[in-house]
């Protein structure tokens, strides 16, 4: 590495939850995490990182994850202490901005994440609902329980919906399109036919938002196990 060089690995990553270790971050890897989540391969196993979070800083040991588990977005656990002092919620979504060179995990809030997804109109749904893939929910950062009401905003409307859970069939593993009553799918601009569109979810002020029609990426498309 050429000398003033920084390497640095940037991306996004939820705190699960705290662990008992009090000197140590534990990084968790999902097999289905998208490329804009953060790397949690890339900081060798017991490196010593220097966690900082606006004018708190933690030193602490880093875990390397022994593997990759059936979810969809990288994670970290860190000790009720660290999570205190560098005030960080579980199930809140942040961004990690590793720098390979001073050792230091900056880390910043990101309460919006976009995915590109399939929405369908669906006349089983009613005009009050939004039915949102188990495993999109997880790429979005959508940690909420059914049936809680969030913002649904597209094609100049906006229209209070309460979230219901697209559970996966017998044969996949999860679900990622979204499904909406057909005159919502109207009302936000999506045309009278399925598609991709871009959607983007603000975790903090509960805002789902669809985007412009995109096309799906075939990872995406495919939620069935693999044979």
């Amino acid at each position: 590495m050429k000398k003033g060089i920084k390497a640095i690995v940037r991306g996004g990553i939820d705190f699960a939850e705290p662990s008992s270790a009090s000197n140590e971050i534990e990084l968790l890897s999902c097999g289905g995490a998208p490329t804009s989540s953060f790397d949690v391969f890339a900081i060798p196993n017991l490196t010593q990182v220097t966690l900082v979070r606006g004018t708190a800083s933690v030193k602490v040991t880093v875990r390397e994850p022994e593997g990759s588990f059936e979810c969809n977005y990288n994670a970290f656990n860190v000790s009720p202490n660290v999570a205190q002092k560098l005030q960080l919620r579980s199930g809140a979504r942040y961004l990690f901005a590793y720098d390979s060179v001073t050792k230091i995990i900056r880390i910043l809030r990101k309460p919006v994440s976009t995915e590109r997804v399939l929405v369908i109109p669906d006349q089983t749904y009613p005009a009050n609902q939004i039915g949102i893939g188990d495993g999109l929910k997880e790429r979005l950062g959508y940690y909420l329980a059914d049936q809680v009401a969030i913002s649904v905003r597209g094609g100049g409307a906006s229209k209070q919906l309460r979230v219901k859970t697209i559970e996966p069939g017998f044969d996949e593993l999860f679900r990622y399109e979204i499904r909406l009553n057909p005159q919502n799918f109207k009302l936000f601009g999506l045309g009278n036919q399925q598609g991709a569109f871009f959607v983007s979810y603000d975790q903090l002020n509960r805002i789902l938002r669809f985007g412009r029609r995109t096309v799906l990426k075939k990872r995406i498309v495919s939620s069935k196990r693999k044979k």
